[in-house]
């Protein structure tokens, strides 16, 4: 990470601690700290030649504290825990360390706005995921921060017309030499036009934004898009947008030694959507549209009943490998921070080992998730799918891999301070070879 990375946490440390000076004291605090033991058992097979099948049962202490702040303007969260595991593979253990922050907060009210969160954590470089690698103690131990800065103005430019400029900074830094670092800045200035009283809205955006990334060409994304939307009856709605982009985008090498090369991607951005609100608790999207890449649907539909909620969700966007450095693993944590600032954390919020993947792709993802939360008085239920197809086509050879996973958890609460969950998960998938893995669960919590 070096010097660099540990300016910038001390820096956004010092600038949370500013922010929450003054009146901000005077918003609710909670403080919580839990112990979490778990036991994780492991059954995976790759077909290959030779197959490998493996089964492993990994034992999980986890401390956990965390503190969430809120208040009339802003957000506060602040989470520390470490991960204790030890397989029952002979020497096979590892200690992973993990401190998180995020930050809403209104500046002026309605006029300046600032998002912002911080990762570190430390972990051994070669324990990963059973399905690609053994649990083995890696030789390596490897440090990696993740920081966002999302600050946002907004004006008023008359009755009806807003304009808004968004500005997003990404620092990503590892001490793995394989991943290198990266650094992202972006701008999206926006006009919007809403006359909700004659049942329309138009906007304009203009976005830019440049990643540089080590070892590679820089990521150069620009574009320009007007859009409109248009009211049908009470809860109808039409949409459309077209526009202009313009792309850089870096071709992974075959290897460190080949020289870095681009791909230069423009042309005309189009899509259409319409929305359906019956009732305030039932929303639906469906939409079509184009880009350089290809097509791009997207639908979502969500409806929430009074313990229940479900959700559905189809995507087919342009993304890179390393996001799943930088966010939270979609089946075990998606959830996390909403959950938080809803006011508690989940039961199984802590991850689990991570594949090592080549973080320099750019890919071409389709994805289709569902999911289906039950809260009872004591007890929650949670059904989860995800199918996932990615196209590696930015490199010099092209692949596509696809994976599906599903699960589902199971939590109770047996007192006032402790708790149990029990979860199962399978994902098949298939890249260079094809595998399977089941993944079972369980863990008791108590807070302190």
């Amino acid at each position: 990470m070096g010097c660099i990375g540990l300016r910038v946490l001390v820096v956004v440390t010092t600038a949370f601690c500013a922010l929450i000076n003054g009146p901000v004291m005077s918003a609710e605090w909670n403080l919580n700290k839990k112990l979490t033991f778990g036991l994780l058992h492991t059954d995976s097979l790759v077909y290959a030649e030779p197959d490998e099948q493996q089964r492993t049962v990994t034992g999980q202490v986890v401390p956990t504290l965390s503190l969430l702040r809120r208040g009339a303007y802003s957000n506060l969260l602040l989470l520390s825990e470490i991960e204790y595991l030890k397989s029952d593979e002979e020497g096979v253990e590892s200690l992973r360390p993990r401190l998180f922050s995020s930050l809403e907060t209104t500046i002026k009210e309605n006029r300046l706005f600032l998002d912002a969160d911080v990762e570190l954590r430390q972990e051994y470089a070669n324990f990963g995921s059973a399905i690609l690698e053994p649990l083995s103690q890696g030789t390596e131990l490897r440090t990696r921060y993740n920081l966002n800065i999302d600050p946002r103005i907004a004006l008023d430019l008359g009755q009806f017309t807003d304009l808004q400029l968004v500005y997003e900074f990404n620092a990503f830094g590892t001490t793995d030499s394989e991943i290198g670092d990266s650094l992202t800045n972006g701008a999206t200035l926006s006009f919007d036009h809403d006359r909700a009283d004659r049942g329309y809205n138009a906007g304009t955006s203009f976005t830019l934004n440049r990643s540089d990334i080590s070892g590679s060409e820089p990521l150069i994304q620009k574009n320009v898009v007007s859009s409109v939307g248009l009211d049908v009856g009470q809860a109808w709605k039409v949409s459309g947008s077209v526009g202009r982009e313009w792309n850089q985008i870096p071709i992974l090498a075959d290897s460190a030694s080949s020289a870095p090369e681009v791909d230069t991607e423009s042309g005309a951005i189009w899509d259409v959507g319409i929305q359906w609100n019956p009732v305030a608790r039932t929303a639906f999207f469906a939409g079509y549209g184009k880009r350089f890449y290809g097509v791009r649907p997207l639908l979502e539909i969500t409806h929430r009943m009074r313990r229940s909620n479900i959700s559905l969700n189809w995507t087919r966007n342009l993304t890179r490998t390393r996001a799943t450095l930088t966010s939270f693993d979609l089946l075990n944590n998606s959830d996390l921070q909403e959950e938080t600032f809803l006011g508690s954390l989940p039961q199984d919020s802590v991850a689990l080992p991570e594949p090592e993947i080549i973080v320099n792709e750019f890919a071409v993802e389709e994805q289709f998730r569902a999911k289906y939360y039950l809260r009872g008085r004591i007890s929650s239920l949670r059904l989860e799918a995800l199918y996932a197809r990615r196209e590696l086509k930015f490199q010099k050879n092209s692949a596509t891999e696809s994976r599906v996973s599903l699960r589902t958890s199971f939590s109770r609460q047996l007192g006032k301070r402790t708790s149990v969950s029990l979860s199962y998960q399978r994902t098949e998938g298939k890249s260079e070879s094809r595998y399977y893995e089941n993944r079972v669960r369980v863990t008791f919590s108590v807070e302190i």
